[in-house]
């Protein structure tokens, strides 16, 4: 039939960059995490891909049915609590955010499988032989990482347990009488009888209570940590890959003087100094460990693009709901409440949503920094001793080298600490309006 050749042929596009050993790099590195959310299915035949449809398909179902829940509850605890307001909201959002992760992880697999393939072959090589400064900046990668994982996993962890936690304390510490207002506080998220279905008993709580479970203890946590998994594997690679570039860089002459070695049986360009740059053969090896210096860069570009291309929309929906969330949690813990577990839920919560923001703008800001260091790093060399082919080079790569490389929210919000500050800066602005209210 029509639709499903045109289904097949979209399967195909976007798992063109896929082959067997970036799959197997895939599970390897992630252990196989990635293929249980759904962000990295099986597609390899038509059994695989109808399994990997319905797996999609009942994750997001899952997160649009629990979507749908808050959205009515939302409305209807607007006027009577602002601390559940505020806490169906934020879960409400996250929902959301799940779910655009999960659709655009996917469909963007090309950029996802690309990426991969450039971390597994180690981006650039120099054919220079073993370097031992990788294996430093590899070491340093690894303690880092091992300590940034805890973060999303933490986070993800953190907003369950303490969701569980607050109905308890609301049950036998709080003041709210939920059976005034017809509200059903046995289930993860509070809700309120509906004409569609009933919630307070029978098979329409059960369902109610199922899904909701389903929702926080594994769709939410799965997918967020997943999120940030990928964020942390593949943003301290490339990290690694820029410190690379500019102990290259800040080594070229040393690397030339090993080339002309090589070349020359041991022997040592004629003069000292700057004298050496007057062996034209020098200038040659010179040239030549420049040069790789040069594709090296040009290929961590094109990394950047398809790395900014599959983060860019996930990192705006981040720092775009994460101020209304920051100021409704903030406004809740500032409010008299006959709910403190709701409360202190918020407050959890609230905490998580700014860990994981200044994460982001942490990452965004060493890929600038680092991007910014390349420019002098390169007009460092000692171009004015090269011949004027090398200094033209040199001058184009540094107008290249100009354009600090951004991961872009959206392609139009920045992610680095600046925009971190802004953020929590229009956080505090919301929190003085609803205060104002």
């Amino acid at each position: 039939m029509f639709i499903f050749d045109w289904l097949y042929r979209q399967v195909d596009y976007i798992n063109g960059e896929t082959d067997e050993e970036v799959e197997i790099f895939v599970d390897k590195t992630y252990f196989y995490y990635m293929r249980v959310i759904g962000f990295y299915p099986y597609l390899s035949s038509k059994p695989r891909i109808w399994f990997s449809i319905f797996h999609i398909f009942t994750f997001v179902t899952v997160l649009i049915i629990n979507f749908w829940f808050l959205l009515m509850n939302s409305i209807y605890f607007f006027d009577l609590s602002l601390v559940l307001f505020s806490q169906e909201v934020h879960f409400l959002l996250l929902t959301c955010v799940a779910s655009c992760i999960l659709i655009v992880n996917t469909t963007h697999r090309r950029d996802f499988s690309r990426m991969h393939r450039f971390m597994m072959n180690e981006y650039y090589d120099y054919n220079e032989g073993h370097s031992t400064k990788m294996d430093e900046l590899k070491e340093e990668d690894r303690k880092e990482k091992f300590n940034l994982l805890l973060v999303p996993l933490f986070a993800s962890l953190n907003g369950a347990v303490v969701l569980f936690a607050s109905r308890f304390i609301d049950t036998y510490y709080g003041t709210f009488d939920a059976k005034e207002y017809d509200i059903n506080f046995l289930l993860p998220f509070p809700c309120r009888n509906l004409e569609v279905i009933d919630t307070s008993q029978g098979l329409g709580f059960y369902l109610i209570l199922f899904s909701q479970l389903l929702c926080i203890t594994i769709m939410l946590p799965l997918v967020i940590t997943g999120g940030g998994l990928i964020l942390v594997f593949v943003l301290l690679d490339f990290i690694r890959q820029l410190k690379f570039l500019l102990h290259k860089i800040e080594s070229s002459e040393e690397r030339a003087l090993r080339l002309y070695a090589e070349k020359f049986g041991g022997a040592r360009p004629r003069g000292e100094g700057d004298g050496i740059y007057g062996d034209e053969e020098f200038l040659r090896c010179y040239e030549v460990c420049v040069n790789k210096c040069i594709d090296h860069h040009a290929v961590l570009l094109s990394v950047f693009e398809n790395i900014d291309d599959f983060m860019h929309f996930n990192f705006f929906q981040c720092f775009l709901l994460g101020s209304v969330i920051i100021a409704l949690s903030a406004n809740c813990i500032n409010t008299d409440s006959v709910l403190p577990g709701t409360v202190l839920a918020n407050a959890s919560l609230c905490l998580n949503e700014i860990g994981y923001m200044y994460l982001l703008s942490i990452f965004g800001q060493r890929i600038s920094d680092l991007s910014d260091d390349i420019r002098y790093y390169f007009y460092n060399l000692k171009w004015y001793n090269c011949p004027r082919g090398m200094r033209l080079a040199l001058l184009v790569i540094q107008e290249q080298a100009s354009r600090t490389l951004a991961i872009m929210g959206a392609k139009i919000l920045p992610v680095n600490l600046d925009t971190f500050s802004r953020v929590m800066n229009s956080a505090y602005s919301y929190y003085n309006i609803l205060n104002a209210v």
